[in-house]
Formats: C-alpha cells, sequence, structure tokens
C-alpha cells in the first residue's frame, strides 16, 4: 500500500505526526478553508508604494508652497521645514504600525498626535494654496460678477421709474374731464419724453450687461467647471469653491497616511 502523503505546516506550527492522519487532513482543510492566507503580490505591494508616495509627494507640493505663500518673509526656510515635517510623517506612521508594542503609552500617544497634527497642517498648506490658485483665477470673475449685479439693479430701477411714469401719467390723463383734450394733451407731451429718456437709458444698459456677460463667459471657461457646479447646485461661487476644497483635504493626506501604513502591513506579510 502506499503510504498517505505527510502533511506540513510552514506558518501556524500544528505538529501533524502527533494526530492521527485523518484528522491531520481535516484539520488542514479546516485552516485553507477559513484563514485563506496566502502572500500578497510583491507587484501590488509595489503599486501601493507607489500610489502612497505619489499622492503623499502631491500633498506635499501642495502643502509646502501654500505654507510659504502665508509665511512669505521666510520662504526658503518655510519650504525646507514643511519638507522635512511631510518626511517625518511618514517615518512616523510607519514607525508606528510596525514597532507598536515595543513603545510605551507615553511615546505612542505622542507619535499618534504628532502624526495627526502633521495631517493637519498639511491639510491647511493644502487649503492655502489651492484658495490662493482659484483667488488668482477668479479675480476677473468677481469684477464682472459685481459690474453685473450693478447694471441689473439699475436697470430693475429704471424700469419701476417707468412703470411709475406710466401710472402718473394715466391717473394725470384720467383726472381731466372728457372734454379737457388739450390739458390730456400736455400732459402726454410733459410725461412722453421722461419715460422715452428711461427707456433708452434701460436699452443703453441692457447692451453693457449683455457685453458684461459676454466677457463672463469668457472669465467662466478660465474659472472652470466650478461655476456650473455651483449654479446647479444654487449655491455661492465662493462656498462651493471652499466645500470642494475640504472635501478634496479630507481625503488628500489621510489617504497617503493611511496607503504607507498598508504598505507596511502588506510587506510585514510577505517577510513572514
Amino acid at each position: 500500500m502506499k503510504k498517505d502523503k505527510q502533511i506540513k505546516s510552514d506558518r501556524w506550527g500544528i505538529n501533524y505526526k502527533a494526530l492521527p492522519k485523518t484528522v491531520a487532513k481535516k484539520l488542514e482543510t479546516i485552516k485553507k478553508t477559513v484563514f485563506k492566507f496566502k502572500k500578497p503580490n510583491l507587484s501590488f505591494i509595489h503599486l501601493v508604494l507607489f500610489s502612497s508616495l505619489l499622492i503623499a509627494g502631491t500633498a506635499a507640493f501642495f502643502s509646502i508652497f501654500g505654507l510659504s505663500a502665508l509665511f512669505a518673509g521666510a520662504y526658503y526656510s518655510v519650504i525646507f521645514m514643511a519638507g522635512s515635517l511631510e518626511l517625518g510623517k511618514l517615518v512616523t506612521a510607519s514607525l508606528l504600525y510596525r514597532k507598536w508594542g515595543s513603545f510605551n503609552i507615553l511615546f505612542r500617544s505622542y507619535y499618534m498626535v504628532a502624526t495627526i497634527v502633521l495631517i493637519f497642517i498639511t491639510s491647511v498648506g493644502i487649503y492655502g494654496y489651492l484658495s490662493s490658485a482659484y483667488q488668482k483665477a477668479s479675480l476677473d470673475l468677481k469684477q464682472y460678477v459685481q459690474k453685473r449685479e450693478f447694471v441689473q439693479q439699475q436697470i430693475t430701477t429704471l424700469k419701476e421709474d417707468k412703470v411709475y411714469l406710466k401710472e402718473e401719467l394715466e391717473q394725470t390723463v384720467a383726472s381731466y374731464p372728457e372734454n379737457y383734450i388739450t390739458a390730456k394733451r400736455q400732459a402726454r407731451q410733459e410725461f412722453n419724453p421722461q419715460i422715452n429718456k428711461v427707456s433708452q437709458s434701460i436699452n443703453q444698459l441692457s447692451e453693457t450687461l449683455f457685453d458684461i456677460d459676454s466677457k463672463l463667459i469668457n472669465t467662466n471657461i478660465d474659472v472652470g467647471p466650478i461655476v456650473f457646479v455651483a449654479r446647479t447646485l444654487d449655491l455661492d461661487i465662493d462656498y462651493t469653491v471652499n466645500l470642494l476644497i475640504l472635501i478634496l483635504i479630507c481625503v488628500f493626506d489621510p489617504l497617503a497616511v493611511m496607503l504607507i501604513i498598508a504598505y507596511n502591513k502588506l510587506w510585514l506579510e510577505n517577510h513572514a
């Protein structure tokens, strides 16, 4: 009779030789079914590392130049400081994951707080960089929007004046008896030039409004689709931009740190 093949275990340290062969086989089957442990693919580990470094590098770039814009008096010093802190943040996150049990609670607490604070500082720098870029791009847009609101308000006021003059004319004419034709004609001659003047002013302002709208369209192309997003959501453009930037910074740098931790986890599993 052929001997049953001996089942080996390279991870769980079970002595299969001391167990009956049928029990050993069942135990091995249960182990594979329950744990399904498989070393992660090395290419995938490198992909996680590349993604984390790419996101972290982009976040660092935005943050460094955003902070340097806030502290323009010490431009190069801030760049060096922010770059050092960005590198230290990733190293600290990796150190915490790998050597968590080696540190006491004081060290663990400090490293965690330092990492969270550095994530917050990076997010502040990213917000400064993106908001500064938006302000430069939207400067012309704001000027045209203010002009448009001013002209639109003037048109509205003149239309109200025109309605008022017409009502005043009708009341004046109606106040005369039917046989006061000359008086009615004089009243119309008095009010009609004023109404026509107001109408001409409305037409001129409407042409000005059309020119502003044309320039506003060209400016919208430079600013980007955020204008159309704001109009779709019926929100102010500045509020929409701030909301979008806050959403970006909530997932930007934290994702880079979490991917670094994921890389360390996968690397340790692969070299276990």
